[in-house]
This record gives structure tokens, sequence and C-alpha cells, in this order.
């Protein structure tokens, strides 16, 4: 598989940073350093939860933070900073975890109640009053 995408953090609209992120094998991958690099990776497929963050220097350079939760134990959240076209980044990281999903062949549920749910009934009790 060829790499889908990389970037590197931005500051002030430009890329004078060591840091770079990339989508590789259906692994997103942060390596930081120069002269000593460190290389931290979370598999796409344990990822839970993609969010953006944007301040007013990210929004003037057109760029922003993506928050990645996921259930990996050693890097739980990893924050990609100052990631230019963020949200174009992010859409496509959404897309990618859900193929990488169905390829090692977990299904993405979502529960989604309502206050009208029958499952709260069973937990009311009547006989108290907790006005």
């Amino acid at each position: 598989m060829s790499r889908l995408w990389e970037a590197k953090s931005q500051h002030f609209g430009l890329p004078l940073s060591f840091t770079k992120y990339y989508v590789e094998d259906g692994i997103l991958f942060m390596q930081k350093g120069l002269f000593s690099t460190d290389l931290e990776q979370v598999r796409l497929y344990r990822v839970v939860d993609l969010s953006l963050r944007k301040n007013l220097l990210d929004r003037i350079f057109g760029q922003g933070t993506i928050i990645v939760s996921s259930k990996d134990k050693t890097m739980p959240t990893l924050e990609l900073l100052r990631i230019p076209h963020a949200e174009e980044v992010l859409r496509s990281l959404n897309k990618w975890t859900e193929e990488e999903r169905r390829r090692a062949g977990y299904k993405t549920r979502e529960i989604i109640r309502d206050n009208d749910d029958s499952e709260t009934d069973e937990y009311e009790d009547d006989d108290k009053n907790y006005d």
C-alpha cells in the first residue's frame, strides 16, 4: 500500500517544524525530531473519535489541529498540530478509518438514545419523589 497522506506541522502557515504526520498501510504515523527521531503510530481501525480544533490564527493561516482518540494503550490521544487544510484531512481520516474497520472485520456501532426511549422506563422508581 502506498502513502495516502503526508503533512508537516506548520507555524504561521509555513512548514517550519520537525514533526511529520502520514498515513500508510492503514496506520497513522507521527514522526518527531531532527537528529534524534521518535516514531509513534496508531492503527486506523483502533480510532474511535476524530475532532478538529481551530483558533483565530489557525483560521487565518488555513490550518487546524486534529485530535485523534483511539483504543491504543500507549497513545490514546494523538494531536496532529497545525495541519494545513485540516477539514479535508479530517474527512479523509474518517473515510480511511471506516475502510480499515471494514477490512479488519470490525463494525461501527453507535448507540443513540432518545429521551423517549423505553429502556429508561425500567430504571424509574415510582415510590420515590426526587423533587
